[in-house]
């Protein structure tokens, strides 16, 4: 996302927040003796406002409106050797370290709660019970109750970040590594691939109007092939540069192949009702249940899309259930997979679970198996 379009959004998100609070403020200085029941509103509308303003300053394109996604289904699929050999020298390398981190977080967010149901409870029993609280001033009390909370919400939201960045410098840097040795990791993204991703007119792009990229794998495979690969999601943003929602979050990954097809070729998930003239029909009932291919060559796709080909896309759609698209242009393979969001640890979920490492792993490796055999399938045909 470029860098003025993020500062407008993170300041016009502080001024809603700011002038929120300086309302409720206002309410709370015009009464002359506390009213419990408002008291308690007040504090938890700020700290409902609190946590999520921090967080969206801390995350400007985080979902804030529902969008259906399929998610990634690997979990029952057992593991391989390979995987789980990596998966334990991660853990003994780093997973120490990050599960305190991890722990320190949960910890502060522990303390929250507890902090806030002491001041509820407090506030009732030296109103009700002890009538202490009628002699305090009750901008004291505003103060006393508000410093605290504000304190480990800050505290929450930088301890989150933190852990975030540690577990994708390390663990996923060196998970992309055992991958291939020629993949290096980026985990603050390149938005350069974007460039490439628009290109593709892939049907979301023209219902957002901003973007951030993350989690950038680049480097060149064993056939000598440019592989790039990012995790982008897609934002849409009012004239005030407030979000208003994600439109998608997916994984993108571009492929430089040595040749070129003479045509542009697109494969992505069937629709109910056919009204693209330029889709091609080919001789495989069982691909064209999942499939829609349009191309203007129906040569170039037949010869393309052999058996093997189709076999492995129909395989990997019917086992991990995600949706995809490949657009097939010039000499480039560009796939989009709709896995939402991605390469993020799970706060409630212990650094030891591999589960989502696995996923992760799974993920990259069919991309980069499915990148190489169509730059495999297309080398070989004379187009």
């Amino acid at each position: 996302m470029k860098k003025i379009v993020r500062v407008i959004i993170k300041t016009v998100i502080f001024l809603i927040i700011y002038l929120v609070i300086l309302f409720l403020f206002i309410q709370l200085f015009t009464i002359d003796t506390p009213d419990i029941a408002k008291m308690l509103l007040f504090f938890l509308i700020l700290i409902i406002i609190l946590f999520f303003g921090i967080f969206l300053l801390a995350n400007p394109t985080k979902k804030t409106g529902f969008t259906r996604v399929r998610r990634v289904k690997i979990k029952n699929i057992e593991k391989t050797k390979e995987f789980l050999a990596i998966s334990n020298g991660l853990m003994q390398s780093y997973g120490g370290i990050l599960e305190k981190k991890r722990k320190q977080t949960l910890l502060y967010i522990k303390i929250l709660c507890l902090v806030v149901i002491g001041e509820i409870i407090g506030t009732i029993l030296l109103a009700y019970i002890i009538p202490v609280i009628m002699l305090i001033p009750i901008k004291v009390l505003i103060v006393i109750y508000f410093i605290p909370v504000a304190t480990l919400i800050f505290k929450i939201a930088k301890s989150r970040k933190q852990f975030i960045e540690e577990y994708k410098k390390n663990i996923i840097k060196e998970l992309v590594k055992n991958v291939d040795k020629n993949l290096h990791y980026e985990y603050d993204g390149n938005e350069q691939i974007y460039q490439k991703y628009e290109e593709c007119n892939f049907e979301e792009v023209a219902s957002a109007n901003t973007f951030e990229c993350t989690d950038y794998i680049y480097g060149q495979l064993k056939e000598g092939i440019q592989l790039e690969l990012a995790k982008i999601s897609l934002v849409d943003c009012d004239r005030t540069g407030k979000i208003t929602a994600t439109v998608d979050t997916c994984i993108y990954s571009h492929t430089r192949m040595h040749c070129a097809s003479p045509c542009e070729v697109r494969i992505k998930k069937n629709e109910m009702i056919k009204l693209d003239q330029s889709r091609v029909e080919i001789d495989s009932e069982e691909f064209e249940k999942y499939f829609d291919i349009t191309s203007n060559s129906n040569m170039i796709v037949m010869q393309i899309l052999t058996h093997d080909v189709m076999e492995e896309i129909v395989q990997f759609y019917k086992k991990y259930q995600i949706d995809f698209e490949i657009l097939i242009k010039e000499n480039t393979i560009n796939i989009k997979f709709k896995t939402g969001n991605v390469f993020t640890p799970k706060l409630f979920k212990m650094v030891e679970d591999n589960e989502l490492l696995w996923t992760y792993y799974q993920v990259i490796n069919f991309i980069i198996s499915l990148s190489s055999r169509l730059n495999q399938v297309i080398e070989r045909t004379e187009l």
